[in-house]
């Protein structure tokens, strides 16, 4: 498979699904919005989840390859490395609490004192989050293949 920007096919493949990945939060917060709530948190739920197992599968994987090329004396542009350290902290922290709403809307899991009571704005902050953390993963991808 050729690669879409640059070489990396598991990047490419990878920067598509995040792009599919926001649109689906984006379509299940409107659902949200003309109240199908139950559509809603099937998408939303979907969506998290799979940004999950490309982070099991693609980002932690390629987060450690780094880590290891700079450990062997590899040198990688200093903006990248602060972005990656500021993408994997934010991206982890919007992830968790991603899977904590679900956990929360979905289940009795959660003590009633550590359960969030304004859904409506923990979900769009979370999303908001989201947006930021998907933007720094393209400025990421813009410095490591396309400048």
């Amino acid at each position: 498979m050729q690669a879409l920007v640059g070489t990396r096919t598991a990047s490419d493949i990878n920067l598509v699904a995040q792009v599919l990945i926001l649109a689906g939060l984006y379509y299940g917060f409107s659902l949200a919005r003309r109240k199908r709530i139950a559509q809603h948190a099937n998408v939303q739920t979907a969506m998290v989840f799979l940004n999950l197992v490309l982070i099991a599968i693609v980002m932690t994987p390629s987060l450690i390859g780094y880590v290891d090329y700079i450990n062997a004396g590899g040198t990688v542009n200093d903006r990248v490395k602060q972005l990656l350290a500021v993408h994997g902290v934010l991206g982890t922290i919007v992830e968790v609490y991603a899977i904590y709403l679900i956990v929360r809307m979905r289940t009795g899991w959660i003590p009633g004192r550590f359960r969030v009571r304004n859904f409506a704005l923990a979900m769009r902050a979370t999303l908001a989050l989201w947006t930021a953390v998907f933007l720094l993963g393209v400025w990421i991808y813009a410095e490591q293949y396309v400048f």
